[in-house]
């Protein structure tokens, strides 16, 4: 059977509040739990939002396509512009926020024919759970142009084209015989002429096969640079033949047909004159 336990055996030891904070480990623990508790406080009830920077955010100029298409416009040139955006939204929200999230875009309220604009930068669409409080820098240079297109027939230019003693030229073929280009309206008027070159060293004993990049030319004869001009080519090299035929002179002979039989042929060339005693034959 349990003996009854003594009151008098437990006796609890008085909290000391002051020993406790003369206690350099306790007081440590004891400030840390404190900064926690009021950290939380403030985020809850005090300021439940917070502004964030988000830096290196893509302008996304194709989010206008559609009002470019409208306006017979397009973006002449590569826009690979980023900027800083300032968001201000729930912790739990900007806090996730990527920088590919925003949609910032620019707006085309000003722009009413080709040119070059500085236009500003601004959300696609207003979110509704954070809002943009600033975007650095505000505006972005972008130029503007109707681009269209034009086919130009490609010229084959030789230099130092000879064939061999003995050897003749075939007809010069290049593939394929058209290109087209596109680019903005302002240079495209530049180019009018399109050429392929080819320089040879000795003469051609054999039939010439080549790749040769294809240039544009203005009306001077000047080459163009396609990349400065913003001009897109839909070939940029074209195949070149340039076919050398063996030659070889033969004697011309004449055979009668229908000839009476007994006749003597022997009169008939007496008679018989030639234009040419031998004919040059190539292949």
């Amino acid at each position: 059977m349990n003996k009854p336990i003594n009151a008098k055996q437990f006796r609890f030891k008085k909290l000391n509040m002051k020993q406790l904070f003369e206690n350099d480990r306790f007081v440590m623990v004891f400030s840390l739990f404190m900064a926690i508790l009021c950290w939380i406080l403030v985020v809850i009830a005090i300021s439940p939002t917070t502004p964030l920077a988000i830096n290196n955010v893509p302008v996304q100029i194709s989010l206008r396509n559609e009002r470019l298409k409208e306006m017979g416009l397009s973006v002449v040139g590569e826009v690979d512009e980023q900027v800083d955006v300032m968001v201000e939204g729930p912790r739990s929200v900007v806090g996730n926020l990527k920088p590919e999230d925003l949609n910032i875009t620019v707006s085309l309220s000003n722009v009413t024919e080709a040119d070059t604009y500085d236009l500003e930068l601004v959300p696609f669409s207003t979110p509704t759970d954070y809002k943009i409080l600033s975007i650095r820098p505000s505006t972005i240079r972008v130029r503007l142009d109707q681009v269209i297109s034009k086919t130009l027939n490609v010229d084959l230019i030789t230099r130092g084209l000879a064939v061999a003693a003995g050897y003749q030229l075939g007809t010069e073929q290049v593939s394929p015989t058209a290109v087209r280009v596109t680019g903005p309206v302002s240079e495209l008027e530049k180019v009018t002429r399109c050429v392929a070159s080819v320089e040879l060293a000795q003469p051609l004993s054999n039939t010439y096969a080549s790749t040769v990049p294809v240039k544009l030319l203005d009306a001077q004869g000047m080459e163009l640079d396609p990349e400065e001009l913003h001009l897109s080519l839909d070939v940029e090299n074209v195949n070149v033949w340039i076919p050398v035929l063996r030659t070889k002179e033969l004697p011309l002979r004449v055979n009668f047909t229908n000839v009476p039989r007994g006749f003597p042929e022997s009169e008939l060339r007496e008679y018989m004159t030639l234009s040419n005693q031998s004919i040059l034959v190539a292949g």
